[in-house]
């Protein structure tokens, strides 16, 4: 049907209304339909046509539920249940059917108009398919940038878990400053060596964190770091690195730093490493070259007085022997020969007293010297042990005493041992004491321990060498040719001695005015 046949006029010149309106109603852009109530086509324009892709006259004979999906019923129920309250439907979306099968998605409005007092719907139809197609395509970019985003933040999450893993299972402290050298980030390792929590430093200042004669210094070399192009510095190319635990201790270190632009801010992170025990082991490396340069120097010292002293009593026993056996003062039986005899028989005692020692000292450092302990009566041990060298003493010119209590309590110790160390001091006292000299032996108890104490006026012992007089081929004078008869193991033989059974040996002297030794044993 017309335009014009359904309002019932009839269009006698372009110019008259009924002309005008249908030219209007054909030329709209837009699809315009009119249906009766019960759905059937009244009138359609050609873009309605258009977008059904039927003709005019093929679409008038189809009803409006002929090109309506029936999932769509609910829906347009709705709409005509609107439509008789409110006299209009829409604007709401659904799809149509094309005549080639497949669904158009369309915009539809409507009012009803009366026309000849009858009700007709007009609806007005939009073909939307761009703007889905649009939306479809927009929907896909989203979906495929959440994708994205969701990946991304996949990758990024699982790149600062291993971060954290890194940062977390990093020995070293990593600490990130900004500009104004406030912590931004604080490892595990830096919690475990400065001992501050992270939630309590970060936003201090790193100061916090190094002792304050360093802070004016630090602030230097950052600011320099940071006007300079280098992203890279080492911090322990200076003299000293020192951090400042949380319990004020401080402790010495090594540090790396780098600069990275973060948001146009340049920050700064450092690994830090405290060297402590390295400092510690260069430490000991350096003191046991220093031993190892001493022990050395006293092998040297020792084998110089050692061949001195082996030398003297053989060049006697060889020269007198020679004398006897080339019967030099005529035939043997001469009385000087008794005296050569004396001298060969002294020598071999003295070269025997040198082989002992030696012999005793690897003994007791290899701990195969055999100890057997018990009680002995000390007034006993000194007394023989006194009268074992008053002929020596005598013969120096030395005054020797004995200042004992009559009651003395037991010494708790190995006979054997005891009576060598006192023989031991003794004997020193003796060679380093100068005619005239005296020598005390004295005994007293204090803290339980057995004290036995032998002073001298001899010549006593220098400052720098009381250290190290103990240790084994020391001598207080290190010159082969000016030294008194010895190996220099008297000392150390006492003091291996007395500290196998537990004791313990103290030494106090001053040159040129003699020198105390004292020997603790320890109770039972």
């Amino acid at each position: 049907m017309m335009f014009a046949e359904f309002l019932n006029q009839k269009a006698n010149s372009p110019n008259d209304e009924a002309h005008i309106s249908q030219r209007l109603f054909e030329s709209l852009p837009i699809g315009l339909a009119v249906c009766d109530m019960d759905g059937t086509m009244v009138c359609v324009n050609s873009a309605f046509a258009s977008i059904m892709g039927y003709s005019i006259e093929d679409v008038m004979e189809l009803s409006y539920w002929d090109v309506t999906p029936i999932e769509y019923e609910a829906q347009e129920g709705d709409q005509l249940i609107s439509l008789q309250n409110t006299g209009r439907y829409g604007p709401y979306e659904k799809e149509y059917i094309h005549k080639a099968g497949h669904r158009i998605p369309v915009r539809l409005s409507g009012v009803i108009i009366q026309n000849n007092n009858q009700d007709y719907i007009w609806s007005s139809v939009e073909d939307i398919t761009e703007r889905k197609n649009f939306e479809r395509s927009l929907q896909r970019t989203r979906d495929e940038l959440e994708a994205r985003v969701i990946e991304r933040t996949k990758e990024l999450r699982a790149s600062e878990a291993r971060l954290e893993n890194i940062l977390k299972l990093a020995p070293e402290a990593v600490i990130i400053a900004d500009r104004d050298r406030n912590i931004r980030l604080f490892n595990y390792g830096a919690e475990r060596i400065f001992g501050h929590r992270a939630n309590d430093v970060i936003g201090q200042s790193v100061d916090i964190l190094m002792p304050a004669r360093f802070h004016s210094q630090h602030e230097k070399h950052v600011q320099r770091f940071e006007e300079s192009s280098e992203d890279y510095s080492l911090m322990d190319e200076r003299d000293e690195i020192a951090g400042l635990r949380k319990d004020g201790t401080e402790f010495p270190a090594s540090a790396s730093v780098s600069k990275l632009e973060f948001g146009g801010e340049p920050l700064f992170t450092v690994m830090l490493q405290d060297i402590s025990e390295r400092r510690q082991a260069d430490e000991e490396r350096r003191n046991a070259l220093v031993e190892a340069e001493q022990a050395n120097q006293a092998k040297s010292e020792f084998l110089a007085t050692m061949s001195h002293e082996f030398r003297t009593p053989l060049n006697a026993i060889l020269g007198f022997s020679e004398m006897l056996r080339a019967q030099y003062f005529g035939p043997l039986g001469a009385e000087n020969y008794k005296g050569y005899a004396d001298d060969i028989y002294y020598s071999g005692q003295h070269m025997l007293g040198l082989v002992n020692d030696v012999l005793d000292i690897s003994a007791i450092e290899a701990g195969k010297r055999v100890m057997s302990k018990k009680e002995l009566n000390i007034n006993e041990l000194l007394e023989d042990c006194v009268r074992n060298v008053k002929n020596a003493a005598d013969r120096s010119g030395i005054y020797l005493t004995l200042e004992i209590p009559d009651t003395s309590p037991p010494l708790y110790a190995d006979q054997k041992s005891a009576t060598q160390v006192v023989f031991n001091l003794l004997s020193n006292a003796i060679k380093f004491t100068k005619r005239h000299g005296e020598i005390e032996v004295s005994t007293n108890v204090s803290d339980g321990n057995t004290m036995i104490v032998i002073a001298d006026t001899g010549i006593g012992i220098p400052a720098d060498k009381l250290p190290t007089i103990t240790e084994s081929f020391a001598q207080a004078n290190t010159n082969p040719h000016n030294t008194q008869e010895g190996t220099g193991l008297g000392l150390a033989i006492v003091k291996s001695l007395v500290e196998t059974q537990g004791g313990k040996l103290s030494i106090e002297s001053e040159l040129g005015k003699g020198t105390t030794v004292t020997v603790a044993f320890p109770p039972r």
